[in-house]
């Protein structure tokens, strides 16, 4: 998880957030939420991860809304990634609808981490 949160962090994606969802779903453990500054933006994040996967001869057991670039659910079996691009990711709220799991923000907000004021 540390390196897709690096990864994405790394190519510009805002908003990295960490849920950890294992005490109420036996879906996944984490679920990963970025957004990306436009839908190319957000497609360019998918092909990164995608690529880092292939380096790691690992693959995304399914990725779904790749082409539309809105958003982008990455399936890795006991993490979700989800990509979205600024106004969806307002619209469904995926914070607000898994507000009773834990959530991070990465980077961890540490004086001097840039992107934090």
């Amino acid at each position: 998880m540390e390196r897709v949160c690096r990864l994405l962090w790394e190519k510009k994606a805002q908003d990295i957030r960490v849920l950890d969802v294992r005490p109420l779903t036996t879906l996944t453990d984490r679920m990963v939420l970025a957004t990306g500054a436009s839908r190319v933006h957000v497609r360019a994040l998918t092909e990164e991860l995608l690529g880092e996967l292939r380096k790691r001869r690992a693959r995304a057991l399914s990725v779904e809304g790749r082409e539309e670039g809105l958003w982008v659910v990455l399936d890795l079996g006991s993490i979700i990634v989800h990509l979205f691009e600024p106004d969806t990711r307002e619209f469904y709220g995926l914070e607000r609808l898994w507000a009773d799991a834990p959530q991070h923000v990465y980077p961890e907000e540490e004086e001097g981490t840039p992107g934090y004021a």
